[in-house]
Formats: C-alpha cells, structure tokens, sequence
C-alpha cells in the first residue's frame, strides 16, 4: 500500500506515516522514546469527561464543551482528545423536521415497494414541489463517529421559519432530471393543473410516449 492509501485507512496524516516508515527502516521499532514527547495535559478522568460531554451534546464546540467540563486547557486540546476517541467534527446532515407520522409513511411506501423490479422503476415518474431556502446559520457541524451521518442523533433538524424561499416544481427519473418550474406565490388547484398540462406532460412525453407511472409524492398533513 502507498503512503496516501495507509494514510486514509488508518485517518492519520500523510507526514505522520511518513515519520513512522523512516523510523521503522532505520530502528526496526515505532516505540516513542521512554521520557520523550510532551506530557499530557489531561488525566483519565479529564478525557472521560470532555469525552462524554461532547457523545451527550455533539452539537456543541470545543470551546462551549472546555467551558462546559470547566477544564483550564485550550480547544485545540479538546479537539486532539475528542479526535483519538473516534469523534471528528464533520459536516452535519440537516434534514426537516419528520413527525412519526411521517417516518411511518415513508416506511410503509417501501416496504410495498421494496420487491419492485428495475425495470419497473425504470417506468415511473416522480414529481414534487421543492422550496429552496436561504439558511441564516451557515455551516453546521457535529461530532460523531465515522458512518453514521444519518444517525438520528448526529442529524440537525431545521425548520421553515426565518428563511427567503424560491418555489419551483420538478420531476425526475432514471433517465434524469426533467423539466423545473418556479412557483409563483401559494401553489393552488388551477397552478398546479396549469403545469402538469403545460410543463410536466409535453417534457415527460420525450422519454416517455407510451405509458408512464406518475409519483406524486404527497407530505402528511397534505391534500
């Protein structure tokens, strides 16, 4: 294996392989020297705590968790601490708010569909409103382990409120995107009708000139 390659696997710098293979050619050992290094700041019980807060709150900073834990070192420290415990700060999946309600339906939908073929997925259409929004909070961050993005407890939850918004209606397929439309004002009965005729059928009919399944996707609480 590569240098990059032994350096991805094992999440640790390229530098820090590097420093590891001259040693090991020159000494045939990677033991730090007995006496060498910088002592540790923190004590067992030090890291138990910083680390614990943090698997407790993973939405929280370095610093907010240093002052949290009322510890006297910098975030710099807490940082390396919570990173050799298998917490990196990564980006964090925001998602909107889903009610059981919701959660349900979405299971139920595939469970039916579950057993369905390729090429009856090939066939369907599937149409939505989409509303695009300005986010006033910029970047979110969490600490969690690898691979669990989409844990419920590493995912932040947003809601409607406070954001500039642009409405448009879309379809898609396995063949690709199809046509985008921007919404004016509330979508009604007439506006929606208007673009199934309009925008959705005329550009569905390229791919699809026989038959087609259209996939309305419907929220609950919708008509």
């Amino acid at each position: 294996m590569g240098v990059c390659e032994i350096a991805r696997v094992f999440d640790v710098s390229h530098s820090t392989v590097v420093n590891l293979k001259k040693k090991w050619e020159e000494f045939q050992c990677i033991d730090r020297k007995v006496g060498s290094g910088r002592p540790k700041v923190m004590n067992n019980e030090e890291d138990t705590r910083i680390v614990d807060y943090v698997r407790q709150n993973p939405f929280s900073t370095a610093e907010e968790a240093r002052c949290a834990v009322k510890l006297s070192i910098s975030s710099q420290t807490v940082r390396r601490r919570l990173r050799f415990s298998g917490l990196e700060a990564r980006c964090a999946a925001v998602k909107e708010i889903l009610t059981d309600a919701h959660k349900q339906a979405r299971l139920v939908f595939a469970q039916k569909h579950v057993d369905k073929s390729v090429d009856f997925w090939k066939t369907v259409i599937f149409s939505d409103e989409k509303t695009f929004s300005s986010c006033p909070n910029g970047l979110v961050t969490v600490y969690r382990p690898q691979n669990l993005r989409f844990d419920p407890m590493y995912v932040k939850e947003r809601g409607r409120s406070g954001r500039f918004s642009v409405h448009v209606w879309e379809w898609m397929c396995a063949e690709g995107l199809g046509a985008i439309w921007k919404i004016d004002g509330n979508l009604d009965g007439m506006q929606y009708v208007s673009i199934l005729e309009n925008i959705i059928m005329p550009s569905v009919r390229i791919l699809y000139p026989d038959q087609f399944i259209f996939q309305q996707i419907i929220k609950i609480g919708q008509g």
